[in-house]
């Protein structure tokens, strides 16, 4: 079961990332990788002291220190250092379709990301088709495909992975659900918890993911909208939206925004 959401509503101070204009996609993209464990864990334990060329996972730890406090008092990061991250990426190959005249996908972004970071790539198919799917970081989901309510493990059930490449996260994007495409994809997803998925091959074999993180669109015209994160927790959920983080108990209104405005699901392998 996912947490039920919340009347009681709780500010936590120093865990945002301010935004440097059209920056949501980014630092909602950055919320939810920092709640997969893997992640988290090579941000940490990145070595900044062998700089080089500075790795994804060694510049990040430099720049979202404040949110640790492993260098200096815990706070938020300003602008200008999320415009530095910005910058840091762009300088190693990021490219926005959008840069500031309209808003960025946070699934380009994330493509992006784990990509620059060697994160494994893994083949997904569907079970009653012939013809594999394009090598992805990201388990693509059609929108097009949504005309009723339904949960995001009956989603995935015709999609099996790779087992010589099953990833340690587990990025779902229901695609087509942004933008111009918003308005007429609002079918509610119930998300599960905990992901079931299966592995190519004559036998009956799966892998077991938990749900991190979730990004959400609210918006629908093509040149506006926003993206924020919301993180489970037991009998809630955190927001993280921009500099501002909110924690929320039992809110059916957060609950339904999850379900109607869902864009990508983060899954972290048990």
């Amino acid at each position: 079961m996912i947490p039920s959401i919340s009347s009681s509503i709780i500010a936590l101070e120093g865990k945002g990332i301010a935004n440097s204009g059209n920056s949501c996609y980014m630092a909602a993209t950055i919320q939810g990788l920092l709640q997969v464990s893997e992640i988290n864990k090579k941000i940490c334990e990145a070595d900044v002291q062998a700089l080089g060329d500075l790795a994804p996972f060694q510049f990040l730890k430099l720049t979202l220190s404040p949110l640790f406090g492993t260098m200096e008092p815990k706070r938020a990061l300003t602008t200008s250092e999320t415009e530095e991250i910005r910058t840091f990426f762009r300088n190693n190959g990021w490219q926005p379709k959008n840069p500031y005249n309209q808003i960025e996908d946070p699934a380009n972004f994330l493509r992006f990301f784990l990509s620059l970071s060697q994160q494994p790539t893994f083949a997904v198919s569907p079970r009653l088709h012939k013809k594999a799917l394009n090598h992805d970081y990201l388990l693509s989901i059609p929108a097009r495909t949504l005309n009723h309510p339904t949960s995001l493990q009956d989603l995935v059930t015709t999609y099996r992975l790779s087992p010589e490449t099953i990833p340690e996260l587990l990025p779902v994007v229901i695609d087509g659900r942004t933008m111009e495409g918003m308005s007429k994809n609002r079918e509610k997803i119930f998300p599960s918890q905990q992901l079931t998925m299966s592995l190519q091959g004559d036998k009956e074999e799966h892998v077991l993911y938990d749900l991190s993180a979730v990004i959400v669109y609210l918006g629908g015209e093509r040149t506006g909208g926003h993206y924020l994160t919301y993180v489970p927790e037991e009998d809630a959920w955190v927001e993280y939206n921009d500099s501002s983080v909110t924690r929320y108990v039992q809110s059916k209104s957060v609950e339904e925004t999850i379900e109607e405005h869902s864009y990508i699901y983060f899954y972290s392998r048990v």
